[in-house]
């Protein structure tokens, strides 16, 4: 995941949970990429904004795979994330 600040952060999906690392060097060659920013992630956790709406404004983009669109919307959508 790409945040608009230049972070670059890595998650890996485990059983009951995400392992996250913040500010690697970036993506790894093959794995999907997710654009946004930082007020964006706040908004989806908080509910005040939602996965449909942040994409189809652009606000979030999510590159190369349509499964990790999907398991992405259901992540945040339930408040598994």
């Amino acid at each position: 995941m790409f945040v608009r600040s230049r972070l670059w952060s890595d998650f890996t999906a485990q059983p009951g949970r995400t392992k996250v690392n913040i500010h690697v060097d970036g993506p790894v060659q093959g794995e999907p990429i997710v654009l946004t920013d930082e007020s964006v992630l706040r908004a989806l956790f908080s509910r005040q904004l939602t996965f449909d709406v942040a994409v189809n404004q652009g606000l979030l983009q999510i590159l190369q795979d349509g499964r990790t669109h999907a398991l992405l919307q259901a992540a945040i959508d339930s408040g598994s994330l």
